[in-house]
């Protein structure tokens, strides 16, 4: 089934895929792209969102007529279960339940819409030294960052500090969060597989031809200080 996939990067690093567990957070534009691709590289799921399929999300999301109504962790378990194990939680991730439900997760995957949730998980990777994404998309917009121990984290880049854009208010073009949720995919694997992931917070603007990589700084009274590389 993965044949193409072991041909570039080899049988050993696929078994290293296939045994590993990737959690992702909000299965939306971003969140239900990395999924999908995870799934068919052949790595065991995580999968916590708290929603029902809606039709304003059939424009970017690839759920179907039949799946509005119907949870999403219910709908993307049946798509992917004949590739790969999947756990799912039909509740909101919080700072009471998130270890209960991603303990066995390697990297966690960010694919929520807000930075409630995105702090929730940023604290608790830093406190568990777990890797995780940081994933938006907006307009024709999208931005992406990959935490390690030793990086600055999304306290030290947005301050603790919550954006007012929504999709809901702004709009997306529908493609922009498939691309932002792919590219945390790609990230992950590469991490697993012993290659560097992206360093910095990766900017694309896609109307404005604009696709840049800038360096993050920490926060000197930021809880991610001290947490070494690893």
């Amino acid at each position: 089934m993965r044949s193409r996939q072991q041909a570039f990067i080899g049988k050993e690093k696929q078994e290293i895929l296939e045994k590993s567990t990737i959690a992702v957070v909000g299965l939306g534009g971003t969140g239900h792209a990395a999924a999908e691709y995870l799934a068919r590289a052949g790595i065991k799921l995580i999968l916590v969102d708290n929603d029902v399929v809606e039709r304003c999300n059939l424009g970017r999301q690839a759920y179907g007529i039949d799946d509005i109504g119907r949870l999403k962790v219910v709908v993307m378990k049946e798509r992917l279960s004949p590739f790969v194990n999947v756990e799912t939680h039909a509740e909101m991730l919080s700072s009471y339940n998130i270890d209960k439900f991603l303990q066995k997760a390697g990297i966690i995957l960010d694919g929520t819409d807000n930075f409630e949730a995105r702090f929730v998980v940023n604290d608790y990777c830093i406190k568990k030294k777990k890797p995780f994404t940081y994933a938006a998309a907006i307009r024709a917009e999208s931005s992406f960052m990959f935490w390690l121990p030793g990086r600055p984290c999304l306290r030290c880049v947005f301050s603790g500090k919550a954006a007012n854009d929504s999709c809901e208010k702004d709009g997306i073009l529908s493609p922009v969060a498939a691309f932002v949720g792919t590219l945390s995919a790609i990230e992950a694997i590469k991490y697993l597989v012993g290659e560097k992931p992206l360093e910095g917070l990766a900017s694309f603007d896609f109307f404005g031809n604009k696709f840049e990589t800038v360096k993050t700084r920490k926060d000197g009274k930021c809880m991610c200080n001290g947490q070494e590389e690893i």
